[in-house]
């Protein structure tokens, strides 16, 4: 195949005709069809634009037949719904049904619509109209799982809350979860974390003046790859994500890597060792001071441990996990920031960053001073302002990366306890399965509908042990 879509630029380079001129080779029947169309009322071939459309709906529509049939055949389902603006600037809704089929959970897209009404009721509204339209049984419908933005997740007006009350209209007892996407949440929490910093703000703005210098101009582009070519494992600069923050890792990992292969070059075009015009060396001294500050180099060998963790996290949160696993490895995560949060570990950094500094002329503890100089409050605000506290210098960068672990920390603490709220029954699922009951059997099968009895449930688990 061609890797492209069904049908192309122009209706020659499609897949369907190229599939059907292959195909003709071999079938004399459809080669003579294709050949002597002259012969045909109207030169009829069917291969026009119009008859693939045609084709496409019908291929489109056998397959979601076939996936409403599995559906119907499954004593529960999940929904999932996202929505993402086209070339046109129209939001499209994917609509996604999970459940399990011959014992192993599948995920299928049921549907594709422009969603005109943009609010919590709206995505509401438009799920539950695609699930009667093709007359699927809303009552086996147990859980429900979208992003973490404020239309999804609101808790009086998000899409979840007002699914829930348009079912129970005809169910009123059926009460349907929600569990937030774990990727995008912790995407969320990253950034919030790394908003909490002055300094970490301004590293990556840093960040990104270095790859929009370097990538403006093939000349300077060329010459930071050949001064990488020393350097084992050496990587690109990379664009600075405005919505995935876990992609700012690498941003982080390049720099880091490269650091003083970056320093050095600016340092050349500085000295015009590099020929270059004159706002090119200004940039490129602005940009070489900026480097040099200690508050860039202690935020870029801190954040590049926490967002490592942060990106392995997000990578395993995208493959294809069971709910438990996703909710052991965030609480494991979470654990692994905590250990990090320690004044040995934090001091050792610092101290790895004043090393790293004075490789590259800079005075930390100068730096420091006159940046953050002792301010006397006036003696009309305070008589006693000799006693004022002063803040030291290690105290300081300790206080800015504790700022960004305990907002990392406290909302990944808080995502688990609500997500672990709303499936506590499955945690009885994991080995070694010793706690147990008949209590907590009867919890689990409430919450899949019946769909399994509690003594079977136990009897199975028994025969697991």
């Amino acid at each position: 195949m061609q890797d492209i879509a069904f049908r192309g630029e122009t209706d020659e380079s499609s897949n369907f005709y190229q599939v059907v001129q292959l195909v003709s080779r071999h079938c004399s029947l459809l080669k003579y069809w294709l050949n002597e169309k002259r012969m045909h009322p109207y030169h009829v071939t069917y291969m026009s634009r119009c008859s693939q459309n045609e084709f496409i709906k019908l291929i489109g529509d056998a397959v979601r037949d076939r996936v409403v049939k599995k559906l119907e055949e499954a004593p529960a389902f999940s929904v999932m719904a996202d929505t993402t603006p086209d070339v046109s600037n129209k939001d499209q809704m994917s609509i996604v049904v999970r459940y399990v089929a011959d014992n192993t959970p599948v995920e299928r897209l049921l549907s594709l619509t422009v969603l005109e009404d943009k609010s919590g009721d709206g995505h509401a509204t438009e799920i539950l109209r695609c699930l009667n339209e093709h007359g699927i049984n809303v009552e086996k419908l147990y859980f429900q799982s979208y992003d973490f933005t404020a239309c999804m997740s609101g808790e009086y007006n998000g899409c979840h809350k007002k699914l829930n009350d348009k079912i129970q209209k005809d169910f009123p007892e059926k009460e349907i979860p929600y569990i937030p996407c774990q990727a995008h949440r912790l995407n969320t929490f990253v950034e919030r974390s790394c908003k909490a910093s002055t300094i970490v703000s301004s590293m990556f703005t840093v960040l990104q003046l270095l790859y929009s210098f370097f990538s403006s101009s093939t000349k300077r582009s060329e010459a930071l790859a050949k001064a990488q070519e020393i350097i084992e494992g050496a990587l690109k600069l990379r664009n600075l994500s405005q919505t995935r923050w876990i992609a700012r890792s690498e941003s982080i990992d390049s720099v880091w890597i490269s650091f003083e292969c970056v320093v050095s070059l600016l340092q050349k075009i500085v000295n015009k060792e590099l020929k270059s015009d004159t706002n090119t060396q200004d940039q490129a001294k602005a940009l070489l001071k900026k480097m040099k500050k200690y508050d860039f180099i202690f935020s870029l060998g801190i954040m590049k441990f926490i967002m490592r963790h942060c990106k392995l996290l997000a990578v395993q949160l995208q493959e294809g996990l069971n709910l438990l696993d996703a909710i052991s490895l965030v609480s494991t995560t979470t654990k692994s920031l905590e250990g990090i949060r320690n004044e040995t570990d934090v001091n050792n950094q610092v101290k790895a960053a004043v090393e790293m500094a004075r490789q590259v002329g800079c005075d930390p503890e100068q730096e420091f001073s006159k940046n953050h100089r002792k301010r006397m409050p006036p003696l009309r605000l305070d008589d006693r302002r000799e006693n004022e506290a002063e803040v030291g210098f290690a105290s300081f960068y300790r206080k800015e990366m504790f700022s960004v672990l305990d907002q990392l920390i406290a909302d990944c603490r808080e995502n688990w306890n609500r997500v672990f709220a709303n499936i506590k029954p499955f945690s009885v699922l994991l080995p070694p399965w010793e706690e147990v009951n008949e209590t907590s059997a009867d919890s689990l099968c409430m919450l899949l509908g019946g769909s399994i009895t509690s003594g079977n449930l136990l009897g199975e688990l028994s025969i697991l042990r």
